[in-house]
């Protein structure tokens, strides 16, 4: 017993380390160097739906859900590679029982994943882990109730990693607890220079 207990403490723990980051680890300093092309892309995001509730747990040190996963139509507001597609998000959201450094009860700490995959994309497509029909990244946010099992107006910051196919970004998720809103996204990809290759002596 106290060997299950030991691994069960483990994985609490791994988990408060996944919800209680609220930063991301800084893009290499030659590609903040590098020139940069900048994309401004922006999608509504309507008629979500939950998928997954996930499972929610009443721990010693707070209250934890997991796993909620929510579907939603994505529609390019102009021009984009992905003109319409479907949106997905899944989410784990811990509040604190008492306060826990910067985490205050009462406050939702929120972190997950997100994707836009391109509804006219063949399967063989996607299943390609980097390809033009997939847009994918991670969010972070702070709110005052849980978006698993409450509804509510929800402010996200969204990131895109850095990718061959999208480069890197950020931006913005804002909304109705994911089911209903916008994304906004900047872009940056390294220029591709016009210059050819000389000649090696």
């Amino acid at each position: 017993m106290t060997y299950r207990k030991t691994l069960v403490s483990m994985g609490v723990t791994a988990l408060f380390s996944l919800i209680l980051t609220v930063s991301w680890p800084p893009a290499a300093l030659a590609q903040k160097q590098a020139p940069m092309a900048k994309q401004e892309l922006v999608w509504g995001i309507s008629g979500g739906q939950v998928v997954n509730y996930g499972k929610t747990a009443v721990l010693p040190q707070g209250t934890l859900t997991t796993g909620y996963t929510v579907e939603a139509l994505a529609t390019a507001k102009g021009r984009s590679p992905i003109p319409e597609g479907k949106f997905q998000a899944t989410l784990s959201a811990f509040t604190p029982k008492n306060k826990m450094g910067v985490q205050i009860p009462g406050v939702w700490y929120v972190k997950g994943t997100w994707t836009i995959t391109n509804t006219a994309a063949s399967k063989e497509v996607t299943k390609i882990r980097h390809n033009p029909a997939t847009l994918s990244g991670d969010f972070l946010a702070e709110l005052p109730f849980n978006p698993a099992t409450d509804t509510g107006p929800l402010a996200a910051k969204l990131r895109v990693p850095q990718s061959p196919i999208w480069g890197r970004g950020n931006g913005t998720f804002s909304g109705e607890s994911f089911l209903e809103g916008q994304i906004y996204l900047i872009l940056e990809k390294i220029k591709q220079s016009r210059q050819g290759r000389g000649k090696q002596p």
